[in-house]
């Protein structure tokens, strides 16, 4: 009885470690507020933030409201230049209400954020710019 019951505790341990690195690897997404949220809502995944070559590098959502024949969301990869405004877009993935997913590598050039920017990459830019980040 002794080795049925040590065997069934290690493989609930086990599947609870497994859960639990899942869990830790799990995004974090926190919604930023833009000026431009009526049909849409921003969210960063904090968890991929990410300093890389003098940048940040970080991964934002855009969700939809509900349209049966719209995207879902959208999410794309964000590399962002702190010292001089700006972002380029590294890849994105579109998410389709059918339940259907396209990824698409990009690798665009730099777009600088305006100072009057009311939309979402400006928002996008000061919480990824401001956050703190392990190295």
């Amino acid at each position: 009885m002794k080795p049925m019951l040590l065997l069934s505790l290690y493989a609930l341990l086990g599947s609870t470690g497994a859960l639990a690195q899942h869990d830790r690897d799990a995004p974090e997404w926190v919604s930023i507020k833009t000026e431009n949220d009526g049909d849409t809502s921003t969210f960063v995944d904090v968890k991929s933030i990410r300093a890389c070559n003098g940048y940040r590098q970080v991964w934002a959502k855009q969700v939809f409201k509900p349209n049966p024949n719209a995207i879902k969301e959208i999410r794309v990869q964000y590399e962002l230049d702190c010292k001089d405004p700006a972002y380029r877009i590294l890849r994105s993935r579109v998410y389709q209400k059918d339940g259907s997913v396209e990824d698409q590598a990009s690798y665009e050039g730099w777009v600088y954020v305006l100072p009057d920017d009311t939309g979402g990459l400006k928002a996008l830019h000061i919480a990824v710019c401001g956050a703190r980040i392990r190295v």
